[in-house]
């Protein structure tokens, strides 16, 4: 999807961690990532252009949708924990 940053909550896990970095194949390096707390997040998605999508498991599939909003150029994409997924909170916006 080409996107241009990271944020990152207090909960997540260290973007610079040697197990982050050999996921992203490096990549976290070519891409900022600021961290913040979700409150602060939440409030800067709700003030700003971006339509947010959650990851949710249980949630129905709709590839189409997802690649017309990220064609918006607007896409935030909020993914959680694997255990314990998203917060209710960033699913309540």
């Amino acid at each position: 999807f080409d996107f241009e940053a990271v944020l990152l909550t207090d909960e997540s896990a260290d973007p610079f961690s040697p197990k982050v970095v050999r996921s992203t194949a490096g990549s976290i390096f070519a891409i900022p990532a600021v961290k913040a707390s979700l409150e602060d997040c939440l409030g800067f998605l709700a003030e700003s252009p971006f339509s947010l999508v959650t990851s949710d498991p249980a949630a129905a599939q709709d590839t189409a949708l997802l690649t017309e909003q990220a064609c918006s150029g607007q896409l935030a994409l909020a993914i959680g924990s694997e255990g314990k997924g998203i917060s209710p909170d960033a699913g309540d916006l």
